[in-house]
């Protein structure tokens, strides 16, 4: 598992969040982090 994902798994955790989306077509948030591997 890559390592990015891992953390973005281990945000949301700690976020409580319930569901966790990942959509290769929407659009890049402002001050949102963004791996690239």
């Amino acid at each position: 598992m890559p390592e990015s994902l891992v953390d973005v798994l281990h945000l949301a955790a700690l976020a409580d969040v319930r569901i966790l989306v990942f959509d290769a077509d929407a659009p890049v948030l402002d001050g949102m982090t963004v791996y690239e591997e």
